[in-house]
């Protein structure tokens, strides 16, 4: 990856994680536990942190 340009670094990185985590959020939607459960935390967290993958949106 060093090689990579910093576009194509991000070009790269876009290609590859996208789908990982379109899935992801996919599945994390795809039910609700228990909001005070472990999981339900869990995953609310990371629904919150979505904002943080905006990047590969761009």
């Amino acid at each position: 990856m060093k090689e990579l340009s910093t576009k194509e670094r991000k070009l790269h990185r876009q290609s590859v994680l996208k789908p990982v985590m379109d899935e992801y959020w996919i599945f994390l939607n795809s039910f609700e536990p228990d909001k005070d459960s472990n999981l339900g935390k869990a995953r609310i967290h990371s629904l919150n942190q979505r904002k943080a993958f905006s990047w590969m949106d761009d």
